[in-house]
């Protein structure tokens, strides 16, 4: 798989759906993050969401290489 791939696979892991139906209820999302921007983007789509921060550090380590912090943050 190519470092673009992961690193795709990694941002789509941060949002979770929660398919279960409920009465007359459109599906909710839980934005695993704790970005305002992320936040923002789905409030101006009308989305249903709640927020739930990952709380772990995604800082880059010194010296480790791109396909490991990504690898890390999977």
């Amino acid at each position: 798989m190519s470092k673009e791939i992961q690193a795709c696979s990694s941002l789509w892991s941060l949002f979770r759906i929660n398919t279960q139906p409920t009465e007359n209820r459109m599906p909710s999302l839980l934005l695993a993050s704790s970005s305002p921007y992320r936040r923002e983007l789905l409030a101006r789509l009308r989305l249903p969401f709640a927020c739930k921060s990952p709380d772990i550090d995604e800082s880059h380590r010194p010296g480790e290489a791109p396909h490991d912090l990504v690898q890390r943050l999977a």
